[in-house]
């Protein structure tokens, strides 16, 4: 999508004549038309971008843009506040059910998605868990590498929440635990696509995806803290390891700054190490955690 297409879009719009800004958003987003569902989705997501602090790592963005924006922000703040709604995340969350997998917009529907809080947080009746099994059902059937990032990267969000949803209920005592099979069932199947995303056949946007989610997972996850399952765990520094030894530069460069910021959580900007210095860090972190039992874990760093 053309930025200064975004950037008009941004200039131009007025919904005075409507009760609310999500409201005129939704209708568009309500188009047969894919590009004007696509120019309105490119637009939320340079909105939430600019707007809102996200765990994403720092992008650039277009002055034009960023001016737009800035400007429509200040002539009608108000406005904008119902786009951070529950209701306006359902909404986009329900785009993912009728947007075709073939569709350019499915990826940006994601991309969408993993900006917005309420669309992380937002319960899935029976249980948060559902809302993850549904989206590594969408990735499973995904041919797309445009779409799949996000998608990689939105159900790491909602893992993240699920994980900690089932940890809360596993250590209170006196808690609801009927679900948990169901949450440990869906947790471990995430983890084992992060590790199967991660390996070197796939796409560089898919392994970059990998990278980014693994930046907020939370250490607990990562080393089992809770003793919740050790495979959830071991697919994760699985994904870690291939991403180390990547014959991309670039990759193993992103992935080596990764575990230097696992490794010293509290240094803010952590100093670039080579990747192979990245690799003995990994190791290290990796045995002293105990993440599995000394043969297993033997294993998998031959492997």
């Amino acid at each position: 999508m053309d930025e200064n297409t975004v950037s008009e879009f941004w200039q131009k719009l007025n919904f005075h004549c409507v009760n609310s800004l999500s409201t005129l958003l939704r209708t568009f987003l309500q188009s047969p038309h894919e590009s004007v569902r696509g120019l309105i989705l490119q637009a939320l997501i340079y909105f939430f971008k600019v707007s809102i602090e996200s765990t994403l790592q720092p992008i650039l963005f277009p002055k034009s843009l960023g001016i737009a924006v800035n400007h429509l922000k200040e002539k009608q703040l108000s406005a904008f506040d119902d786009l951070c709604q529950e209701s306006f995340s359902i909404f986009i969350l329900n785009m993912t059910r009728s947007e075709k997998a073939n569709s350019s917009c499915l990826g940006l529907v994601y991309e969408l998605l993993s900006l917005m809080p309420p669309a992380v947080e937002v319960y899935w009746p029976p249980c948060f868990c559902c809302k993850l099994e549904y989206v590594l059902s969408q990735i499973r059937s995904c041919k797309s590498d445009d779409a799949s990032a996000p998608m990689l990267l939105f159900s790491t969000h909602v893992a993240v929440h699920t994980f900690d949803s089932f940890a809360e209920r596993k250590i209170e005592p006196g808690t609801d635990s009927s679900n948990c099979i169901n949450c440990l069932k869906n947790l471990e199947g995430w983890s084992k696509i992060m590790e199967e995303s991660a390996e070197p056949e796939n796409c560089v946007s898919k392994r970059m995806a990998i990278i980014q989610s693994l930046r907020i997972i939370p250490h607990e996850m990562l080393v089992d803290s809770f003793r919740i399952s050790n495979g959830l765990a071991v697919h994760l520094w699985e994904a870690i390891l291939s991403l180390l030894t990547d014959d991309e530069p670039e990759i193993k460069q992103l992935c080596s700054k990764l575990i230097v910021s696992k490794k010293y959580p509290d240094v803010l900007d952590p100093l670039p190490v080579v990747p192979s210095l990245a690799l003995d860090h990994m190791i290290g972190m990796f045995i002293e955690k105990e993440v599995c039992p000394p043969p297993q874990c033997v294993g998998i760093l031959l492997n």
